[in-house]
Formats: C-alpha cells, sequence, structure tokens
C-alpha cells in the first residue's frame, strides 16, 4: 500500500508525464520546472525509483525503455550540437552493425569537452549540408559520411558489406559514395581509397529518386 501511494504523488505523477513526452527520459532542469528538488531526485536514485542517465538525465526505472530510448536520451543529456555517427548512425540509417547495442557513437564540435561513460564521443571541425541527414528524429551522418568514416576503422571485408548492403537497400548509389570520395582529400583518405576498393567495378542501378549532390 505505501510503495503504491508513492508512486501515485503529485511529484511521480509530474515525472511521468516528462517521461512520456520526452521518449522515456527526462533533464534534470525539466524536473526542477515540474517541481522537483535536487534533492528529492537524489533520494528517488538512491531509493531506485529513478536511473540516472549520463550527467543531467533520469528516466523512471518502471517505465519501458529500449536502446533507441537510451540514445535518445544520452543526445539530450549532451546538449547543443551532437550528431549521431559511425556505427551507430549505420544502425539508424538501416544497416545491420551493432550501433545500438547500448554503447554509442556521437559527435560534437571540436573544442567541446563532452565525455559520457560507456559511449564514444568524437569530434568534428565541420559537416557539410550533405554529410547530415535525420534518423529516428535525431540529427545524424549521412550513409556516405558513415561509410567513409567508418572505413578508417573497419576491416576490408567488414566495409564491402556494409558498402553493397547500403547500395543494395538504396540508402545510397555508386555514384553518390565515388563522388564522397572525390570531394575528401587530406586526413581520412585511406579511409577513401578503401571504399573504392569495396566498391570494384560495381555499377549502379537506375534510381528513380536518385538524389543529386
Amino acid at each position: 500500500r505505501h510503495s503504491r501511494l508513492f508512486r501515485m504523488d503529485p511529484l511521480t505523477r509530474e515525472l511521468r508525464n516528462l517521461s512520456r513526452r520526452g521518449h522515456g527520459s527526462f533533464t534534470r532542469r525539466e524536473a526542477r520546472a515540474a517541481g522537483a528538488t535536487d534533492g528529492q531526485l537524489r533520494r528517488r536514485v538512491e531509493n531506485a525509483t529513478l536511473v540516472r542517465i549520463g550527467c543531467h538525465s533520469f528516466r523512471l526505472r518502471s517505465q519501458p525503455w529500449t536502446p533507441l530510448d537510451e540514445l535518445r536520451a544520452i543526445v539530450r543529456d549532451i546538449g547543443g550540437a551532437v550528431v549521431v555517427c559511425r556505427s551507430t548512425a549505420a544502425a539508424l540509417l538501416g544497416l545491420d552493425t551493432d550501433g545500438l547495442d547500448g554503447s554509442f557513437d556521437l559527435a560534437v564540435e571540436r573544442g567541446r569537452c563532452v565525455g559520457r561513460e560507456g559511449h564514444r564521443i568524437h569530434t568534428f571541425t565541420s559537416l557539410r549540408d550533405d554529410d547530415r541527414t535525420v534518423g529516428a528524429g535525431l540529427a545524424t551522418t549521412a550513409i556516405e559520411r558513415t561509410l567513409a568514416d567508418l572505413a578508417r576503422s573497419s576491416a576490408p571485408t567488414a566495409l564491402a558489406t556494409l558498402v553493397h548492403a547500403a547500395i543494395d537497400r538504396d540508402l545510397t548509389t555508386t555514384d553518390l559514395l565515388r563522388r564522397h570520395v572525390d570531394h575528401r582529400r587530406g586526413p581520412g583518405r585511406a579511409g577513401m581509397d578503401a571504399i573504392l576498393g569495396a566498391l570494384g567495378g560495381r555499377a549502379d542501378r537506375e534510381r528513380p529518386d536518385d538524389r543529386v549532390r
């Protein structure tokens, strides 16, 4: 009975409402605006009613929770310009990677001092418009940029599998990948050569909705 009363108190109802609106999580700032104090949040973490996410966010332990919810929560927790990248971007865009296994690849602007335990935080100096897209409602590197980033650390066989899967699933074309390679010079060129090697002599299929970049 005590547990039922605790779950139904006004603050818990407010936190549940925040959780529903925020894909399962909420920030400390949002909780404060709903009437919670830092002490109340801390006590609920201690008694396992709340689970802390990152540095500034929480979720209700009793609510359903998925890897995509976790990713959204970490992105919100970091705040500012955050772009999902590498294996996590590949998973969001439709490739079979382990990018949503709970350890995420995220990128922030160079100069920001950001770290989140269990996740890989990368930096970028700039991203062209055609290097960006949206996956599951999150800012994500476009498939061509994603493959280029993965090319620098993937074994040739694994990279070839990803490249051919991206083309077969109409996520990109050989022409778009070759154009992306042509645009990227200097650092990372080895990765670009790896993509060309994965493409080999593969020809494009016609696509009525082929993108022009």
